[in-house]
């Protein structure tokens, strides 16, 4: 009678978890995409290749609590574990979006991978483009520099550009023709814009800065210059661009758009003088569930006291 029990539980077990997490998705962690495997046992597989180099991470369902997992090596020994071990991951779907939350000790927001259809390259790419869209100033040429989803100008001259990657993965350089600046740029994230490096790459595929910086100033001003981080899914590897300073403000900006009054001086002076913020009663505020998310990321980014340390500047 306990082998039956045991036998029926884990059948439920396998059963729940197809529910939920099904065999042979794609989940997107902001860099790579896992394939999951549903196994016998219930545990769920999840592999990846990056540069030749094997990921794997096993998910063990938590007992009693549908949907909730802990992270465990799985059996190859030759793959590396992209997280620690016994780290909680939680699959949720709401809004549309079916994700899997991974919490660090002491429940802070590690990262969040989504189910998607598409291939990674085409998901980096997709999330590198929100976060340059806009209309910008050049600083010191003055020149107008509009960005969109699959065009650019600039002093009203529409060109195009392409996003570089190596390996599939955004390398934070973009490739502009068609227009008075041709060339390739690459794009720092600052406070205000981002700061720009021309130059090209070598013969082994390595970017080689050739002059620079100069500015691009965002300058929309119906937007903020974080607006993507009301709608866009942020993700680790994405907030490891920013520094911690931006982070803040970033952070914040998910809270202004919806009128959250600050406390802090310098939030109140900075998001008083956006154009778009018009403070509301901080008890009307209600986030999506994509803010939640983001404002959770950012602040796990934000207490990592080494995030500044590998930054270009």
């Amino acid at each position: 009678m306990r082998r039956i029990t045991l036998v029926l539980c884990l059948l439920c077990s396998v059963l729940a978890n197809a529910q939920g997490i099904k065999n042979g998705t794609a989940w997107y962690d902001g860099w790579i995409d896992y394939t999951a495997t549903v196994q016998q046992d219930g545990n769920i597989l999840m592999e990846a290749i990056s540069e030749g180099q094997e990921l794997e991470f096993l998910l063990v369902p938590v007992d009693g609590q549908p949907g909730v997992y802990t992270t465990a090596k799985g059996s190859n020994e030759g793959a590396d574990m992209p997280y620690e071990t016994r780290q909680t991951v939680k699959y949720r779907h709401q809004d549309g979006m079916t994700v899997l939350c991974v919490y660090k000790e002491g429940g802070k927001l590690e990262n969040v991978l989504v189910m998607t259809p598409d291939d990674g390259r085409f998901n980096n790419i997709w999330m590198w483009i929100p976060q340059i869209k806009g209309s910008y100033i050049t600083d010191p040429y003055g020149y107008k520099v509009e960005i969109k989803d699959d065009a650019l100008a600039v002093e009203g001259s529409r060109g195009r550009y392409e996003i570089m990657t190596f390996n599939d993965i955004v390398i934070g350089v973009m490739k502009v023709e068609g227009t008075p600046m041709d060339g390739y740029w690459r794009l720092i994230p600052t406070l205000e814009g981002f700061n720009v490096y021309s130059g090209d790459f070598d013969e082994y595929g390595i970017f080689k800065t050739t002059d620079g910086p100069y500015k691009l100033v965002y300058s929309s001003k119906e937007k903020g210059r974080f607006n993507f981080a009301s709608y866009v899914l942020l993700n680790k590897h994405l907030l490891s661009r920013y520094k911690k300073s931006v982070l803040r403000i970033m952070r914040n900006s998910i809270l202004a758009k919806h009128g959250y009054r600050f406390q802090s001086k310098d939030l109140q002076e900075y998001f008083g003088a956006q154009d778009w913020y018009m403070p509301q009663n901080n008890e009307d505020v209600k986030l999506s569930f994509v803010e939640q998310l983001n404002v959770e990321l950012i602040k796990t980014a934000e207490a990592d006291p080494d995030h500044d340390l590998f930054l270009d500047e």
